[in-house]
């Protein structure tokens, strides 16, 4: 797991190391784009932050919602710290921060 900015969005046309369109300043920090292939998935869904094996995920107001698995519940997730095999829902796409780092 290497350290940096993802954002994580839907894919389209675009390359997905070029990032979202506009997003100049997250690949000058080192950013890249996990495009998820889902109409649910807003372009720019949400952040995905990894320091030092940490992951801290922020929902970037998207259309359809984040959403952290509990006990089988799906509960909406504005932000904060998740473990890499925590159950996520973007839009109806549910996978965890594990699979998401696997794809880049």
């Amino acid at each position: 797991m290497e350290d940096g900015t993802y954002i994580i969005g839907r894919e389209d046309q675009r390359r997905r190391d070029q990032g979202p369109p506009g997003d100049s300043a997250n690949r000058r920090r080192g950013g890249r784009f996990l495009a998820l292939g889902d109409p649910t998935v807003s372009q720019r869904h949400a952040e995905l932050v990894v320091l030092g094996g940490r992951c801290y995920l922020t929902d970037l107001e998207s259309t359809n919602g984040t959403f952290i698995v509990r006990d089988g519940v799906a509960e909406p997730f504005r932000e904060g710290y998740v473990a890499l095999d925590t159950a996520l829902v973007f839009g109806e796409r549910r996978c965890t921060v594990r699979q998401l780092l696997q794809r880049d």
